[in-house]
């Protein structure tokens, strides 16, 4: 698919996949605004994973389509699962306890276009996040504090801090975050999310790693594109599950990679710093500061 061929595709709307887990009034919200701030027509995919709450009762009423697993079988097997039944170019995994802001989807598109990104690429929102430090991927603190639960959310004021929040932070060399606009073609040809991971610390960084040794090097946050995200509603939770070793899993398997060599063992999380941010291949004329 050339450029342009995907960059139109892209205003058909993405295939937005949110794995969810007990988290009905989040679920909620989240679908809510998506439908509520975005311009294109998406198709929302959801997995349940093993939910014993209304989450059904939410996908039915919102109209959009659902998986449901009786166990849960966590983010990787599901983000897999969806990516089956996608049908757009763009293949987005959202987490279910993030909101979609106005002109999120809009910005990616534009972005796309202005800087003729290529359908090989990694390219994600900026979450703005109530609770923790601020970090190369979020803008945090208590000054875009808006609610740190569902029902505390004040949108309102949100909507009216806006647009200062989105001068807040420039687009980021190196991001692979949630939300994040992958190739729905290639994110299937590659073989999706490693289902080692789950169910899931540790994925992210694997999927990008994935896309990086297929030869992508257009990794970005946008920082016109945001998501609130409520943060570690599900995480401290998958632990009761099975508690793996991420880090293991990735040297394991990146180990005898090309790019492993330059800067020795590699865990997940230095992925991002030792690699991502350091590439010079792309090129970066539009992409504003490097991740510190």
């Amino acid at each position: 698919m050339t450029n342009k061929e995907y960059h139109n595709a892209l205003e058909k709307g993405f295939t937005i996949a949110i794995p969810s887990w007990n988290n009905d009034n989040y679920l909620n919200m989240c679908i809510e605004y998506i439908k509520k701030h975005s311009k294109y027509d998406h198709e929302i995919l959801v997995f349940l994973n093993g939910c014993e709450d209304d989450s059904k009762q939410v996908c039915e009423k919102h109209g959009v389509a659902y998986m449901d697993s009786p166990e849960n079988l966590g983010i990787c097997v599901g983000l897999n699962a969806l990516a089956e039944h996608a049908s757009r170019a763009a293949f987005v995994y959202f987490n279910d306890d993030m909101l979609a802001m106005p002109d999120w989807d809009t910005n990616i598109v534009k972005f796309f276009k202005e800087y003729d990104i290529p359908e090989l690429s990694f390219i994600t929102a900026t979450m703005v996040e109530p609770k923790g430090v601020e970090q190369h991927i979020t803008v945090s603190g208590p000054l875009i504090n808006h609610g740190e639960t569902w029902d505390t959310f004040d949108s309102d004021r949100f909507l009216k801090d806006l647009p200062a929040i989105k001068k807040m932070r420039p687009h980021q060399i190196g991001a692979c975050w949630v939300p994040n606009v992958l190739s729905t073609r290639i994110y299937k040809e590659l073989g999706g999310m490693d289902e080692e991971y789950s169910p899931g610390r540790g994925s992210d960084p694997d999927i990008a790693a994935t896309f990086y040794e297929a030869g992508c090097r257009h990794f970005v946050s946008l920082g016109d594109s945001l998501v609130y995200h409520f943060g570690m509603i599900s995480t401290p939770r998958m632990d009761t599950i099975k508690r793996t070793n991420p880090g293991q899993i990735f040297w394991n398997k990146w180990r005898n990679a090309s790019w492993t060599g330059k800067y020795g063992q590699l865990h997940s999380e230095q992925f991002l710093h030792q690699v991502l941010k350091r590439d010079k291949s792309a090129p970066n004329p539009f992409y504003g500061s490097p991740i510190a």
